[in-house]
């Protein structure tokens, strides 16, 4: 999602500042696609 429109949905005054605030959230989120992504190619692996 476009960092601009969680800013504004968020209703903060920057995208920096929303970006500064969760960041944090953006590693974890790309480990769990590329979790789900593993799964959906290689099913069988553990």
């Amino acid at each position: 999602m476009d960092v601009v429109v969680v800013q504004e949905l968020l209703g903060h005054v920057t995208p920096a500042f929303t970006q500064a605030t969760y960041q944090h959230v953006r590693p974890r989120l790309k480990r769990e696609a590329a979790d789900k992504i593993g799964t959906a190619l290689w099913p069988n692996d553990s």
